[in-house]
């Protein structure tokens, strides 16, 4: 099974680097998790992934134009990502993106976050309709890549020896504070803190030890809303595929 995935930024999706030899993709801590719920499945899946930049480059083709209309949020650009995992002959159109926190929804209600939840996955999963790709996973924590990295305490113990009060840990999904506050529960923030205290940086290459140390059923219970929703489709998708 042949997948193609698009995310934003480097530290969920990882990186393109240019060597001598021409250009190779730094893999980040999602294709890390889809890989851990592959082999659960005993499943042999092919992870292409290409930047949003040539993402973009859809955009610019006027039938293509024509097919988002009416499509709205994440829909637009999930439509391009099944067209161009259409035309690299991938069985498996793969999209991660940020849910956030809109204003006008509590960001520590789970009711409200899960309604807001199902919203962008919904706007996601009726762009990836539109494409001529069969199969397709929306990827979207609830609210950022750090909530899930937050998702599983041990993980800090396992790599660096560093044990925190579990309190610390609690829903992840649901923690929020001022983003330009070092001190506040902004995931990013609160992230970044905890990795300070065992002396390590936050970069793609500590996200994704923590995605490899990482447990996906504590990921699961500990994220229910958003991981335990990317792990349904991912095993729904993965189960299927024979040896």
């Amino acid at each position: 099974m042949k997948i193609l995935l698009t995310g934003e930024g480097s530290t969920d999706c990882g990186q393109e680097k240019r060597t001598s030899t021409g250009p190779i993709w730094e893999d980040g801590p999602v294709q890390i998790f889809l890989n851990k719920i592959a082999d659960e499945c005993s499943a042999p899946i092919e992870i292409m992934t290409i930047s949003k930049t040539k993402i973009a480059e859809y955009r610019s083709v006027k039938r293509q134009r024509r097919a988002v209309s009416g499509l709205s949020g994440h829909g637009i650009k999930a439509f391009y990502v099944a067209q161009a995992a259409a035309d690299q002959d991938c069985d498996v159109a793969a999209l991660y993106a940020d849910a956030d926190t809109p204003r006008g929804i509590s960001p520590k209600d789970k009711h409200q976050c899960k309604a807001w939840y199902d919203e962008v996955k919904r706007n996601m999963i009726c762009g990836f309709s539109r494409g001529t790709i069969s199969a397709a996973i929306a990827i979207i924590p609830m609210k950022m890549i750090e909530c899930w990295l937050l998702g599983d305490s041990q993980t800090f113990t396992a790599l660096w020896g560093r044990d925190f009060d579990p309190k610390y840990f609690r829903s992840p999904e649901l923690i929020w504070g001022a983003k330009d506050d070092p001190s506040s529960d902004y995931p990013k923030n609160k992230l970044h803190r905890a990795l300070a205290e065992c002396n390590e940086e936050p970069n793609r290459e500590t996200y994704c030890k923590i995605a490899d140390a990482s447990d996906i059923s504590q990921l699961v219970e500990s994220c229910p809303i958003s991981f335990g929703d990317f792990y349904k489709q991912c095993y729904a998708l993965f189960a299927s595929v024979q040896e």
